[in-house]
């Protein structure tokens, strides 16, 4: 079966009961509360791609593709320790042992923040949409529920609440597990040195980041399943007020916006635990070694590249001084390798290209729908910047 093939891909076998659960709620929920809407309406609501785009994207797009992470942790380990950059008493594997039952523990956790978080986002969207007077509002509203002409609704209206609940938390909650897994892979790069592991970067080698490379990559892909999590999130809380509208649905979602900003903040903690930290951390290592060994060691070089000037000058014969400026040539070498020696694992360079690229990737979507698709096309865009602002700063 798909689920089944699914499941024991994705997770691990002591999660497989609480996955296969959460797949049977979420699958139950959706039959019934498509029952009871065609029941009521004879059609489907306009609020599928809300709950799709909101819950189910936000899994697609983050969760799935971090299942190689472990993988790669486990080679990046393994790199270091053979070539030398990373020195410890243990092996890479007794470490790669004793991190994964702190990295289990921060999975954990965070599949469960992110069950909350989007728990309380939605049931304050909706407490929101209840006391509102604004006209177009959702059938939560309180004056709706109210008015005896949908008294034959209202079953469908709890029952669309709920299955929102169920959806959006089920998927948050994979998706906070998946990401809680990259998350405690960054923050165990952070625990290398109390593990008694030393780094030694190697000035000169060949991959011009003295031997760290390995960091570099997998810090980038790190990135690659974070990123996309908070800028989609960003760009989804501000479409959201003019979705019911774009679409052409009778439903708005004006209340909606602010309490999603709580999904937001979780994924730029994600962003932060699992590639900004380890990079912040590792950038403040190699800065003090470069301060503690490499400075010392310029210095050195330095005077004994005058020494070896100094006596090229004073030799007599040919041979003496070409060896000489030989080995002047090799200390200059060391020395320009070393005073070379960068403290960033990842440049400034491929941080601002992996930056511009996934931005104007997830813009396209705001784009094409507030400005090309909306009905209020020349004010859509600058009244989506204001209401952001507005909300960023309190206005």
């Amino acid at each position: 079966m798909p689920v089944v093939r699914f499941v024991s891909r994705y997770f691990e076998p002591e999660q497989y009961a609480l996955w296969y659960g959460t797949f049977g709620l979420i699958g139950l929920a959706l039959a019934w509360r498509t029952w009871l809407e065609w029941q009521a309406f004879g059609t489907l609501w306009c609020n599928w791609d809300f709950m799709f785009l909101t819950g189910v994207a936000t899994f697609v797009i983050t969760g799935i593709y971090s299942t190689e992470q472990e993988r790669r942790f486990h080679s990046l380990l393994r790199q270091v320790c053979r070539s030398g950059v990373l020195v410890a008493d243990k092996t890479a594997d007794q470490m790669t042992s004793e991190l994964d039952g702190f990295v289990k523990r921060v999975a954990r956790i965070s599949c469960a923040i992110v069950f909350f978080v989007m728990a309380a986002a939605l049931v304050g969207a909706t407490l929101q949409d209840a006391f509102s007077d604004r006209p177009g509002s959702s059938c939560y509203s309180l004056k709706v529920l109210t008015d005896s002409a949908w008294r034959a609704r209202r079953p469908a209206c709890v029952t669309n609440l709920l299955t929102m609940l169920v959806v959006m938390t089920g998927c948050g909650a994979l998706a906070g597990i998946r990401l809680g897994r990259a998350a405690g892979y960054g923050l165990a790069l952070t625990r290398l040195k109390s593990l008694g592991a030393q780094l030694s970067p190697l000035p000169g080698h060949s991959d011009q980041r003295c031997g760290l490379q390995p960091f570099a990559r997998f810090l980038t892909s790190q990135a690659l399943l974070t990123l996309p999590a908070v800028l989609w999130l960003f760009i989804w809380w501000l479409i959201i007020p003019y979705w019911g509208r774009a679409e052409g649905c009778w439903r708005t979602y004006d209340h909606w916006s602010n309490p999603f900003i709580g999904v937001w903040i979780v994924a730029v903690a994600f962003l932060w635990l699992a590639f900004l930290s380890p990079l912040w951390h590792l950038h403040r290592w190699v800065a003090a070694i470069k301060r503690d060994e490499f400075e010392p060691l310029l210095r050195e070089l330095e005077s004994r590249i005058a020494d070896r000037h100094h006596a090229e000058r004073q030799a007599e014969d040919i041979e003496s001084r070409d060896a000489l400026r030989r080995e002047i040539a090799d200390l200059s070498n060391r020395h320009y390798a070393v005073r070379q020696v960068d403290t960033w694992v990842i440049g400034p360079e491929t941080l601002r290209r992996l930056f511009v690229g996934y931005s104007i990737t997830v813009v396209w979507p705001l784009v094409h729908q507030v400005v090309i698709s909306g009905e209020d096309a020349p004010t859509g865009a600058a009244t989506a910047i204001f209401t952001l602002f507005k909300n960023l700063f309190g206005g």
